[in-house]
């Protein structure tokens, strides 16, 4: 998977109002045959690919998306959206 792919993801999604989300997102289009190439496996809460974390990561770090944090129950919730440049690129 790549930035682009994600960043389609994102873009044709909309804001994503959790990491879980965004993780489940690319897990159901994977398995519907589209050729995104993250290696997945079962979590505490559903599937989960290290190679779409860190390349979240790497977009947030290089601001192409935007991470907002809340307080939520128990722990944190993070939202992602793309930011205004990526829009205008893509």
């Amino acid at each position: 998977m790549d930035s682009y792919q994600l960043a389609k993801i994102v873009q044709w999604v909309g804001t994503l109002h959790t990491r879980k989300r965004l993780q489940k997102v690319v897990y159901l289009l994977q398995a519907a045959k589209c050729p995104l190439d993250a290696d997945f496996f079962l979590h505490h809460y559903g599937p989960y690919s290290n190679d779409v974390a860190r390349l979240t990561d790497t977009l947030v770090g290089q601001q192409l998306l935007i991470e907002k944090e809340e307080e939520a129950g128990v722990g944190k919730k993070f939202e992602y959206e793309l930011s205004g440049r990526v829009i205008a690129a893509l």
